[in-house]
């Protein structure tokens, strides 16, 4: 595990000095911006615009990141010839896979934190403590991460950046697409299309399960035990790529 957890730090600190890492925050920080000036355009509460978009900007710079860096973490690693220095050291390939992951991870949370509390941060210098706002949505941010990382990494493992960073796009729209277009098509009293939306759903992860922006912005009642239900859900379903990534890498032929 020392060996995991010292490769990630290595790992943290190279990937950390990307520019697409600070390209990334910039963009982030730009939504946040711009939500700054829409707030005076919108009649009604000033910040829920700064809000939503303050939960939206972290989230989307945190799936772009796995999206381009995690489809090219390990052809990069390939192309330099640095990975053949790291394996001819005593270390797995799966503890590669695994220094990888974690190294995905931290980033995330890094990216989350800093956008969140740039975020917080403005809304308390106008008087708005929105802490909780921001730390239920960095919590649910983190889990969903936490899952397309691991779907990252895996696929990564075996196809080409592009084909990567493209499969991973798809899964991240249907996962987000399918509940609803699913609780939808019972209105359309097509069978074939509902059993075609029923199979997909088991095919791709749930991805609206981390996605409870719009009751934090606007306060609404949630089921608390999704605080619970959906860590798990991500967790479960992390262990499951994470340990095909380590059986397909394994099996490459570097």
């Amino acid at each position: 595990m020392k060996k995991i957890l010292k490769l990630s730090i290595v790992l943290f600190k190279e990937l950390s000095r990307e520019r697409i890492f600070w390209g990334l925050l910039f963009i982030g920080s730009f939504f946040l911006l711009s939500s700054v000036i829409l707030k005076e355009m919108v009649v009604g509460e000033r910040f829920k615009v700064f809000k939503d978009i303050g939960l939206l900007s972290p989230s989307i710079t945190g799936v772009l990141f796995i999206t381009v860096v995690g489809a090219n973490i390990i052809a990069k690693e390939i192309s330099a010839k640095t990975l053949y220095v790291v394996l001819s050291k005593p270390i797995s390939k799966g503890e590669y896979i695994l220094s990888n992951y974690f190294a995905l991870l931290l980033l995330s949370a890094l990216i989350i934190i800093t956008i969140s509390f740039v975020g917080w941060l403005f809304l308390f210098i106008n008087g708005v403590n929105w802490a909780s706002g921001f730390l239920l949505g960095a919590y649910f941010l983190f889990f969903e991460l936490l899952l397309l990382s691991s779907i990252s990494i895996f696929l990564s493992s075996f196809l080409s950046p592009y084909l990567s960073m493209i499969t991973l796009f798809i899964i991240y729209i249907s996962g987000h697409s399918l509940p609803n277009a699913l609780e939808l098509s019972s209105f359309a009293r097509n069978q074939v299309l509902q059993i075609f939306l029923k199979v997909m759903s088991y095919i791709f992860p749930n991805l609206e399960l981390f996605n409870f922006k719009t009751y934090l912005v606007y306060n609404l009642p949630f089921d608390k035990s999704v605080l619970v239900f959906s860590p798990l859900y991500s967790i479960v379903y992390s262990i499951f790529f994470i340990s095909f990534s380590i059986i397909v890498f394994s099996r490459r032929e570097l």
